[in-house]
C-alpha cells in the first residue's frame, strides 16, 4: 500500500540541505526524504524493543526475587476496609 505525504511551508534552507543531501547520496529529493523517514521509523521500532525487552528483564528479575514465596490472600482484608 503506498501513499502520498504532501509537506507544506517547509523553509528554504531546509529544502537546500535536503537536495545537497540527496545529491550526495545519489539520491533524489523524495528518495532522500523517504529514506529520511523510514531510518526514522527503524529507530522508533528498535527503541521500542529495547524498552520491551528491558520491561521483560525487570519483571524476570521480580519473578526470580519472589520465586517460592507464599503470599497472603488480600480480598479479606480489603472487603474489611471497604466495610468501613
Amino acid at each position: 500500500m503506498s501513499q502520498q505525504i504532501l509537506i507544506e511551508d517547509l523553509e528554504e534552507a531546509i529544502i537546500e540541505k535536503l537536495q545537497n543531501r540527496a545529491q550526495r547520496q545519489g539520491r533524489t529529493l523524495a528518495e532522500e526524504v523517504k529514506a529520511i523517514l523510514q531510518a526514522a521509523a527503524a529507530v522508533e521500532v528498535v527503541e521500542k524493543a529495547k524498552s520491551r525487552e528491558d520491561a521483560w528483564k525487570k519483571i524476570d528479575q521480580a519473578r526470580s526475587k519472589y520465586a517460592g514465596k507464599i503470599f497472603s490472600d488480600s480480598v479479606e482484608l480489603l472487603r474489611e476496609d471497604r466495610n468501613r
